[in-house]
Protein backbone atom coordinates (compact mmCIF):
# COMPACT_ATOMS: atom_id res chain seq x y z
CA UNK A 1 0.00 0.00 0.00
CA UNK A 2 1.49 3.36 -0.98
CA UNK A 3 1.70 6.32 1.39
CA UNK A 4 -1.13 8.23 -0.30
CA UNK A 5 -3.54 5.28 -0.05
CA UNK A 6 -2.59 4.77 3.59
CA UNK A 7 -3.23 8.45 4.38
CA UNK A 8 -6.58 8.22 2.58
CA UNK A 9 -7.62 5.22 4.69
CA UNK A 10 -6.47 6.92 7.91
CA UNK A 11 -8.44 10.12 7.18
CA UNK A 12 -11.62 8.20 6.40
CA UNK A 13 -11.11 6.04 9.51
CA UNK A 14 -10.81 9.21 11.62
CA UNK A 15 -14.02 10.61 10.14
CA UNK A 16 -15.83 7.34 10.85
CA UNK A 17 -14.49 7.40 14.43
CA UNK A 18 -15.66 11.02 14.84
CA UNK A 19 -19.20 9.81 14.09
CA UNK A 20 -18.76 6.64 16.15
CA UNK A 21 -19.48 4.52 13.05
CA UNK A 22 -23.19 5.39 13.31
CA UNK A 23 -25.12 4.36 10.18
CA UNK A 24 -27.55 7.25 10.67
CA UNK A 25 -24.69 9.69 10.12
CA UNK A 26 -23.94 8.51 6.57
CA UNK A 27 -24.72 11.86 4.92
CA UNK A 28 -22.56 13.77 7.41
CA UNK A 29 -19.73 11.26 7.00
CA UNK A 30 -19.85 11.66 3.22
CA UNK A 31 -19.94 15.46 3.56
CA UNK A 32 -16.87 15.48 5.80
CA UNK A 33 -15.05 13.06 3.53
CA UNK A 34 -15.85 15.12 0.45
CA UNK A 35 -14.62 18.16 2.37
CA UNK A 36 -11.20 16.54 2.52
CA UNK A 37 -10.97 15.31 -1.08
CA UNK A 38 -13.44 17.64 -2.85
CA UNK A 39 -15.13 14.52 -4.25
CA UNK A 40 -15.87 10.96 -3.14
CA UNK A 41 -13.27 8.53 -4.49
CA UNK A 42 -14.39 4.94 -5.07
CA UNK A 43 -12.01 3.71 -2.34
CA UNK A 44 -13.59 6.10 0.17
CA UNK A 45 -17.12 4.95 -0.61
CA UNK A 46 -16.04 1.33 -0.20
CA UNK A 47 -14.32 2.08 3.12
CA UNK A 48 -17.37 3.97 4.41
CA UNK A 49 -19.55 1.01 3.44
CA UNK A 50 -17.34 -1.40 5.37
CA UNK A 51 -16.87 0.98 8.31
CA UNK A 52 -20.61 1.47 8.78
CA UNK A 53 -21.50 -2.10 7.85
CA UNK A 54 -24.01 -0.93 5.25
CA UNK A 55 -24.35 -2.21 1.69
CA UNK A 56 -22.15 -0.50 -0.87
CA UNK A 57 -25.27 0.13 -2.96
CA UNK A 58 -26.78 2.17 -0.10
CA UNK A 59 -23.70 4.42 0.14
CA UNK A 60 -23.72 4.92 -3.64
CA UNK A 61 -27.45 5.61 -3.52
CA UNK A 62 -26.94 8.45 -1.03
CA UNK A 63 -23.84 9.76 -2.81
CA UNK A 64 -25.67 9.94 -6.15
CA UNK A 65 -28.99 11.21 -4.79
CA UNK A 66 -27.65 14.48 -3.39
CA UNK A 67 -26.37 16.96 -5.99
CA UNK A 68 -23.78 18.28 -3.55
CA UNK A 69 -21.80 15.04 -3.76
CA UNK A 70 -19.45 14.35 -6.64
CA UNK A 71 -17.98 10.99 -7.65
CA UNK A 72 -15.50 12.68 -9.98
CA UNK A 73 -12.69 15.08 -9.11
CA UNK A 74 -13.78 18.67 -9.48
CA UNK A 75 -12.35 22.12 -9.07
CA UNK A 76 -12.04 24.07 -5.86
CA UNK A 77 -14.42 26.65 -7.36
CA UNK A 78 -17.61 25.61 -9.14
CA UNK A 79 -19.21 27.92 -11.67
CA UNK A 80 -22.87 27.16 -12.34
CA UNK A 81 -24.06 28.42 -15.69
CA UNK A 82 -27.74 28.45 -16.60
CA UNK A 83 -28.37 26.89 -20.00
CA UNK A 84 -31.92 28.20 -20.30
CA UNK A 85 -32.73 30.40 -23.28
CA UNK A 86 -33.74 33.46 -21.23
CA UNK A 87 -30.57 33.38 -19.15
CA UNK A 88 -28.38 32.75 -22.18
CA UNK A 89 -29.84 35.74 -24.07
CA UNK A 90 -29.55 38.00 -21.02
CA UNK A 91 -25.99 36.91 -20.32
CA UNK A 92 -24.87 37.53 -23.89
CA UNK A 93 -26.63 40.93 -23.88
CA UNK A 94 -24.88 41.97 -20.64
CA UNK A 95 -21.56 40.50 -21.79
CA UNK A 96 -19.74 40.15 -18.45
CA UNK A 97 -16.20 39.68 -19.78
CA UNK A 98 -15.23 36.83 -17.49
CA UNK A 99 -18.25 34.64 -18.27
CA UNK A 100 -19.03 35.18 -21.94
CA UNK A 101 -16.24 32.87 -23.20
CA UNK A 102 -17.64 30.09 -21.03
CA UNK A 103 -21.31 30.73 -21.78
CA UNK A 104 -21.37 31.31 -25.53
CA UNK A 105 -19.73 27.97 -26.24
CA UNK A 106 -21.12 24.55 -25.34
CA UNK A 107 -20.44 23.59 -21.73
CA UNK A 108 -17.44 21.34 -21.47
CA UNK A 109 -14.57 20.95 -19.07
CA UNK A 110 -12.95 24.31 -18.56
CA UNK A 111 -10.41 23.05 -16.05
CA UNK A 112 -7.02 24.57 -16.69
CA UNK A 113 -4.49 21.89 -17.48
CA UNK A 114 -0.89 21.48 -16.52
CA UNK A 115 1.68 20.77 -19.19
CA UNK A 116 1.25 17.01 -18.82
CA UNK A 117 -2.45 17.35 -19.71
CA UNK A 118 -3.77 16.55 -16.23
CA UNK A 119 -6.42 19.00 -14.94
CA UNK A 120 -5.27 21.11 -12.00
CA UNK A 121 -8.91 21.40 -10.87
CA UNK A 122 -8.89 25.12 -10.10
CA UNK A 123 -12.50 25.38 -11.23
CA UNK A 124 -15.27 23.33 -12.78
CA UNK A 125 -18.18 24.58 -14.87
CA UNK A 126 -21.59 22.96 -14.66
CA UNK A 127 -24.53 23.78 -16.87
CA UNK A 128 -27.56 24.36 -14.69
CA UNK A 129 -29.88 27.10 -13.60
CA UNK A 130 -29.41 28.29 -10.05
CA UNK A 131 -32.61 30.32 -10.14
CA UNK A 132 -30.71 33.57 -9.59
CA UNK A 133 -31.21 35.62 -12.73
CA UNK A 134 -28.71 38.47 -12.67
Amino acid sequence: MNIEAKQLREKVHQILDDYQHEKEMLVSILQDTQGVYNYLPKEVIEQVSRGLDVPLSQVYSVATFFKSFSLKPRGRHIINVCLGTACHVLLVALRPPALVPICVHPIRSHNKTQQNGIPDHDYTTRGKCSGDHF
